[in-house]
């Protein structure tokens, strides 16, 4: 079962029985380290094989979550870019016997026959494991130990929590093998995440006052900008973002002139100088009254 939980009661969950961990990502919240140097709290690198010794710093953690160290209460107010998962086992547990489950998840089989390392700590790839995957797969993520786990929403900076169904087999020990439907399921899931994040962008950043009835227009124009840049060679995340915000922040489609629509499907070289001669030609050109693409 799945149900919504505001920011404000995540700290109940240290006052129920179990334990609480976090898992951190040192890249994304390089503060983190620091808090753990200073406070201490017990971790351990979510990773089972021999690395560099340079590189430690920069793999992801699972910290245990104590009421009233200071470290847990930067990661309850959300202070820094954590990375969106907790989970709470059933009773006191020792964090290697958790990490050793953990670790059960990260070699998986591919449709292809190969193996490979998973993330499935990623919170959007943990939300499609924890909605889509059967029985006897969800038995070995929550194995014997976790009672449920909380991911984040990006937008909202809630969390929901998805407790350990009833009636799950016992955890199988062999390598987890991940469908072509799975795989597809995680593609979709990534892109709507993507789609999200950047229609909250553009609202935030360049349409601060439109109305509720607007956000849907905003969102398909969005969409819609998207389809347009990957059509025309902008497959990079960063420059289908910058071509989405050259878009809102004139408001055009870019296929409403001949001039735009020539610069977009020319070959002018690197996506860069596109993007460009994109953003000079709207520079040059205000987009007429009444045309707006995400905004009326």
């Amino acid at each position: 079962m799945a149900v919504e939980l505001a920011r404000e009661g995540l700290a109940q969950l240290l006052k129920e029985p179990g334990d609480l961990f976090g898992v951190i990502d040192p890249v994304n919240w390089p503060e983190s380290l620091d808090l753990i140097f200073q406070h201490d709290p017990e971790s351990l690198v979510l990773f089972k094989s021999r690395v560099e010794k340079d590189l430690i710093p920069l793999l992801p953690r699972v910290v245990r979550l104590v009421s009233g160290c200071p470290f847990t209460e930067a990661f309850l107010d959300g202070q820094g870019n954590g990375w969106g998962i907790m989970f709470k086992t059933f009773g006191k547990e020792h964090l290697i016997d958790v990490l050793a489950d953990l670790l059960l998840m990260t070699n998986v089989t591919l449709p292809d026959k190969r193996t490979a390392w998973f993330r499935f700590y990623d919170p959007y790839i943990l939300e499609t494991m924890l909605l889509h995957w059967n029985p006897e797969q969800l038995s070995t993520l929550y194995g014997s130990r976790v009672a449920f786990f909380l991911v984040e929403k990006p937008i909202n900076q809630n969390w929901t929590l998805f407790e350990k169904p009833e009636g799950l087999p016992e955890k199988s020990k062999s390598i987890l093998s991940l469908s072509p439907e799975f795989i597809e399921q995680l593609d979709q899931a990534h892109y709507a995440l993507f789609i999200s994040e950047l229609t909250l962008h553009c609202r935030e950043e360049y349409f601060p006052h439109a109305s509720e009835d607007d956000a849907s227009k905003i969102a398909e124009a969005v969409r819609l900008m998207v389809q347009t840049a990957e059509e025309n060679g902008l497959v990079t995340m960063d420059h289908i973002v910058r071509f989405v915000e050259i878009a809102a922040m004139h408001g055009r489609n870019f296929h409403l002139t001949e001039e735009a629509a020539t610069i977009l499907h020319s070959h002018y070289g690197h996506p860069s100088r596109k993007l460009e001669a994109l953003e000079q030609y709207m520079q040059r050109v205000p987009a007429p009254i009444g045309t707006n693409l995400f905004y009326s």
